[in-house]
């Protein structure tokens, strides 16, 4: 659940916009950075060898948190874990192991588990929204993923991560104008963030263009 500039996550986007690939395939368009960063079931005998630590380490914590669900279908932590854990299987699937398609059913799950967690009302509400825009924007879904962090800028005008986030998407979109104005106001008002000096760079390429 990263682009994210809250959480445990790394602000995927900035990544994405220092080296963006485009990767298309059955099921639409997955966009993804170059750079380091089974299902929720039991895998297959013999399976667990040809994956690495990290990957064991996310299946493990994927079974676990699919176990928990199952028997409490309520628990919106729970769920908002699980879709963190399929985030970011996902994404380094995507930039370790360049697997595009296991990406794209990792994110899949990942938005089935938010979209649960929303529909129990978690607190955590606007977390989860930024980072379903993440994944609508890495899988090609541009009017969802806009629509996700308008969302939160309608209930928390001042949300750094929906700011930041709308910005680099107003900027991948080709309307400057709006890219502008994001950067400006989420480096007005974050001054001391550490994504800032990357928002002055884009923001300056952007007058450039004006």
């Amino acid at each position: 659940m990263p682009f994210i500039l809250n959480k445990k996550k790394t602000p995927l986007l900035v990544k994405i916009f220092s080296a963006i690939v485009a990767f298309s395939f059955v099921g639409g368009m997955v966009w993804f950075a170059i750079s380091p960063f089974v299902s929720g079931g039991s895998l297959p005998r013999g399976a667990s060898s040809a994956l690495s630590e990290q990957e064991r380490a996310f299946s493990t914590d994927a079974r676990m948190y699919e176990s928990i669900v199952s028997e409490n279908t309520t628990d919106t932590t729970s769920w908002a874990s699980l879709g963190n854990t399929y985030f970011n299987w996902g994404f380094y699937l995507a930039s370790e192991k360049k697997d595009n398609q296991g990406a794209v059913e990792k994110w899949t799950k990942a938005i089935n588990a938010y979209n649960k967690a929303l529909e129990l009302k978690p607190e955590n509400e606007i977390p989860i929204k930024n980072d379903l825009g993440v994944l609508y924007f890495y899988l090609g879904n541009n009017d969802l993923a806009k629509k996700e962090w308008l969302e939160v800028l309608s209930k928390e005008p001042t949300n750094a991560s929906a700011l930041f986030n709308m910005g680099l998407f107003s900027q991948s979109t080709n309307d400057t104008t709006s890219a502008i104005s994001y950067f400006e106001k989420f480096i007005e008002l974050y001054p001391d963030d550490p994504n800032v000096s990357q928002a002055r760079k884009f923001l300056n390429d952007l007058r450039k263009k004006k």
